[in-house]
């Protein structure tokens, strides 16, 4: 993410602190080891930022640590309603795939 982004890092660690639990949980059961599934979570989570284009990171975002509507997304960001719905449908759809990618 560029250094002109408008959420910060603390806000980021926010959204590994509250997702990491489960994802973390989720892998250990999968690889029958804590080291490895920690490693795994943390490398998922990278990952799922760095595919997303900007505008739908954003949009997760802020739907995700600010609770932002999408209506409010919307005006924040400059685009319309239906556009920051089918963002927020493609961030999710990201964290299917990289949730369920081994199933």
């Amino acid at each position: 993410m560029s250094s002109d982004h408008p959420l910060d890092h603390a806000a980021i660690g926010q959204l590994y602190q509250a997702h990491h639990s489960w994802l973390r949980g989720w892998l250990s059961r999968r690889t029958g080891c804590r080291e490895h599934a920690a490693d795994l979570a943390q490398e998922t989570f990278v990952r799922l930022l760095d595919q997303l284009k900007p505008r739908v990171r954003e949009a997760f975002l802020l739907a995700q640590l600010d609770g932002l509507t999408c209506a409010q997304i919307a005006l924040r960001l400059g685009v319309s309603k239906a556009t920051v719905e089918r963002d927020l449908s493609k961030a999710l759809h990201a964290c299917y795939r990289l949730r369920y990618a081994e199933c």
